[in-house]
């Protein structure tokens, strides 16, 4: 399906989102940095899929996150919360998750997530406890795959079968590029997994890419397969201003003997580099061989990541508001949830169609302590309490992998502690032995503490030391790999 074909059956609102989606990869195109074609499913953890870190010579930043936390129901019947399970989470040495195992008293499920040298997610396997055998158990797993210019070629999802002991594909897609010296794209075809033949399928080709001199994509021709040949479907063309922001893009549909305009998204204006404005207008409708207004937005951003976006449709030569979405952030730039609106023409006013709220507590670290979740109901049209995390024993991660041979990822766990504390390894490599060690230093620099590590958990005793704050380095073969800092209560 292509750009304009499926867009064709969309709501305007829709519209404008996919192609703000392709503004700002235009942007980052523009700005010469390599961002990976995203398709995003509606599950929390794909976010994660597309992450760049620093190179591995570079020191990490420290990320502050939490060892476990404590979930919690929300019981409309007598008002109250009530305690569901614990989640326990592993990560690597860029604060990513590994690991979230669920508990309730037992082992319950599990999600493992595997990620390439660049960060980027390969597998969220989901796995779940089996009481009479006492070990884990496929459920399904989705998988990412990337090209050498870092494009995403592949996702699939598949279902574990425990009768022929193998995943089996429910969804999939797969990208295949053609590139010239300069690494561009020429030509995409695309494919979907068919689960009724259980094959893989053509169904799209992007071909006839043209550049401009700055590099910068400036029309492309879109074809679908009808099973024996390409058809031409449609063809996208693009202009942009003196910054190298896109301008306007144009698309035109396919007549049977020439391209066609259909649809031109115009007036793109922004701030910062973030899109505030935008027109689109449909071709010969209502006035035939002119371009008409369809529909505009309006983007407003605060300063902390926040934005509020206005739609309006053009009607009977009149702009009418037609939705609102609101995304909301604090102080702490941490997301607190959304507001969707659309305009009632019978009461001229919003109306909320859907709202999600988050709302943090803060420890004096700044690390959330909790967050409650709360949706909008559908019946008396006020937020209620759905979920509650309680956050615990926030780790600092702060590795410092010198190559990629040498990076682990570890958890100090409790910290404060009293007596003693675990250090946990998640990727520890075979051959270092015995020689990986932890060293603890005061706040003068003097060590007063080293306790080698073996295996995936080491216990720190405290000994004799004071309450107060000292350092941890964790050190193979004279090359400190981690640090960070350790209180004694």
């Amino acid at each position: 399906m292509t750009f304009y074909s499926f867009t064709k059956s969309m709501s305007m609102k829709t519209k404008l989102v996919i192609f703000v989606l392709l503004c700002f990869s235009l942007i980052s195109h523009a700005q010469n940095k390599t961002k990976t074609e995203q398709f995003i499913k509606t599950i929390e953890k794909q976010f994660q899929a597309i992450n760049s870190i620093p190179k591995k010579t570079e020191s990490i930043p420290n990320v502050s996150k939490p060892a476990y936390s404590i979930n919690y129901s929300w019981l409309n019947s007598n008002l109250q919360w009530q305690y569901t399970d614990t989640t326990f989470y592993s990560y690597n040495y860029s604060g990513l998750v590994l690991t979230e195992t669920i508990r309730n008293g037992q082992l319950i499920a599990r999600l493992v997530n595997t990620y390439d040298q660049k960060n980027r997610l390969t597998e969220a396997l989901e796995q779940s406890w089996n009481t009479t055998s006492n070990t884990w158990v496929s459920s399904s797993r989705e998988t990412y795959q990337f090209d050498a210019q870092d494009n995403f070629t592949e996702q699939k999802v598949e279902n574990y079968n425990s009768s022929t002991n193998q995943f089996e594909i429910v969804f999939g897609q797969k990208f295949v590029f053609t590139y010239n010296a300069n690494n561009l794209v020429t030509n995409k075809i695309s494919w979907h997994w068919d689960s009724v033949l259980g094959i893989w399928l053509e169904y799209r080709r992007e071909s006839n890419y043209i550049y401009n001199s700055n590099n910068l994509l400036i029309q492309y021709d879109i074809q679908l397969n009808n099973g024996t040949s390409w058809i031409n479907d449609s063809r996208l063309k693009y202009t942009y201003n003196i910054q190298l922001l896109p301008f306007e893009l144009v698309i035109q549909s396919w007549s049977g003997n020439t391209f066609v305009n259909d649809t031109r998204f115009t007036n793109l204006v922004f701030q910062n580099n973030r899109l505030t404005n935008l027109l689109e207008q449909i071709w010969g409708q209502p006035n035939a061989n002119q371009w008409n207004n369809s529909s505009r937005r309006t983007i407003t951003y605060d300063n902390f990541g926040g934005s509020v976006e206005l739609g309006e449709n053009f009607i009977n030569n009149t702009w009418i508001n037609d939705f609102r979405y609101s995304n909301f952030y604090d102080s702490h730039l941490n997301g607190t949830g959304y507001r969707n609106a659309s305009w009632n023409t019978n009461t001229n006013s919003w109306a909320i169609a859907g709202e999600e709220k988050r709302i943090h507590s803060y420890n004096a670290s700044g690390n959330i302590d909790q967050t409650i979740f709360q949706n909008l109901s559908s019946t008396s049209q006020a937020l209620t309490n759905t979920q509650k995390k309680i956050y615990k024993n926030y780790q600092i991660y702060t590795a410092l992998p010198t190559n990629s041979n040498q990076a682990i990822s570890l958890t100090l766990y409790p910290n404060p502690f009293t007596n003693n504390c675990t250090l946990r390894l998640t990727n520890q490599k075979q051959e270092t032995g015995n020689d990986l060690v932890i060293k603890l230093f005061d706040v003068l620099g003097k060590e007063v503490s080293q306790t080698n590590i073996v295996g995936e958990e080491t216990q720190i005793e405290r000994g004799n030391l004071p309450s107060g704050i000292y350092f941890y380095e964790v050190i193979d073969k004279n090359v400190t790999l981690a640090k960070g800092k350790l209180v004694t209560e």
